[in-house]
């Protein structure tokens, strides 16, 4: 057990210098408000495009990864594990542009996830998620059932949904929800090992706004709330045993795309 926690450990600590690095990707929101010659807000339309596509792809990067495989930790099992993620962004977009100081191509993304089995099936989870170059965090639940599991010849499938919001972003206002179904198919190698490829889909929607807040200038403004719909294709697969869990995913969906890798124990 010790050997494991050590592994884990080195793994963790390299990306840790990341987040000292100079903020770029924190909100910078008066990059999509207009004044008029008195220093009063112009009207902000709810249609503005621009604020709607910056959110969305927020939301869409500290949203929880890795809701994959189908199949449950079983009454008595638990899980604790460590993701990096790295989402692509539209960085060069004028959205990014107005909304951010300095954006990357990739948004890189640490998650610490924690999921509990329960009886029938049921198993929920905990998220704490990090954007690095950045002071947000998210914080997140998610419950996830599957309807279908343990069964020899047939794949295992699963429904869950999620809702969490975003901290450290003393502008930007936002909530975040999704609903996912899942297929998976466990397939023991060697008889030790236990690989878990799957695929799904994901629903997901965003509340974002932003906070009363005062440009550079010291004049109030206020960006009114937005609601965001986004669609997600998901594949993956994990690596299990002897307490160990691995794996990748990818999220593939219009605007933006996110390369998870996962790190964890089971218990």
């Amino acid at each position: 057990m010790k050997k494991t926690i050590y592994f884990l450990l080195l793994i963790f600590l390299p990306v840790l210098p990341l987040t000292a690095n100079a903020d770029s990707m924190d909100p910078v929101l008066t990059g999509f408000v207009s004044f008029n010659k008195s220093g009063s807000q112009i009207a902000d339309p709810t249609g503005n495009n621009e604020f709607t596509s910056y959110a969305g792809e927020l939301g869409a990067v500290i949203a929880p990864k890795f809701l994959g495989p189908s199949n449950t930790l079983g009454s008595y099992g638990f899980e604790l594990s460590w993701d990096m993620s790295f989402t692509h962004i539209n960085s060069k977009s004028k959205y990014w542009l107005k909304g951010a100081k300095n954006p990357a191509n990739f948004a890189k993304t640490m998650q610490i996830h924690f999921e509990k089995g329960l009886p029938f099936s049921i198993q929920l989870g905990g998220v704490v998620s990090h954007v690095f170059q950045s002071g947000m965090w998210g914080l997140a639940m998610d419950i996830k059932w599957a309807f279908v599991e343990g069964f020899k010849y047939v794949p295992d499938f699963s429904i869950g949904a999620f809702v969490g919001t975003l901290l450290g972003a003393s502008d930007l206002a936002m909530l975040d929800a999704g609903m996912n179904l899942m297929i998976s198919k466990p397939f023991t190698l060697g008889g030790v090992v236990v690989l878990t490829p799957y695929a799904g889909y994901r629903f997901l929607y965003m509340n974002a706004s932003s906070h009363l807040t005062t440009s550079g200038a010291g004049i109030p403004f206020v960006l009114s709330r937005r609601n965001i719909y986004r669609h997600q294709g998901l594949i993956g697969f994990t690596f299990s045993g002897a307490h160990l869990l691995t794996g990748l995913e990818v999220s593939v969906a219009p605007a933006v795309q996110s390369y998870t890798m996962k790190f964890g124990l089971i218990f």
